[in-house]
């Protein structure tokens, strides 16, 4: 049988971390998870669909009996240990540095065709 309270504590606990590691905004863990998509691998949203569910079924009296305690032990102790070790200061380092390596390769480009545009027209 599972605990309200204890469910409760640990998918608040989980969207404190989606919040903090992600900056991911929405008043419910589904919510979260929804809005997370790419930002969680596959398996980390699983994960987090499994206690979205046993919240749910804490709250009925017969559906909390029969849920699986290790099951989302298993579950939160895998998303929270992912999410803890989310680094957002790198995180932004590389979104940074993906996007300046874009526009450098994009730069170089557009000045190798100009040099073959002007060659071709006479120009150099």
């Amino acid at each position: 049988m599972i605990d309200p309270h204890d469910v409760n504590a640990k998918a608040d606990a989980v969207k404190e971390l989606l919040r903090r590691k992600l900056g991911l905004r929405g008043a419910t863990l589904s919510r979260k998870l929804a809005r997370a998509g790419r930002l969680l691998p596959g398996r980390m949203q699983k994960a987090g669909q499994v206690i979205v569910t046993a919240q749910k079924n804490a709250a009925h009296p017969k559906l909390a009996m029969m849920a699986d305690s290790a099951l989302v032990e298993a579950a939160y102790a895998e998303l929270s240990r992912y999410l803890k070790e989310i680094d957002p200061a790198e995180q932004r380092k590389t979104r940074l540095l993906g996007w300046l390596g874009a526009l450098v390769f994009n730069l170089m480009t557009l000045t190798v065709l100009l040099v073959i545009l002007l060659r071709w027209q006479g120009f150099l």
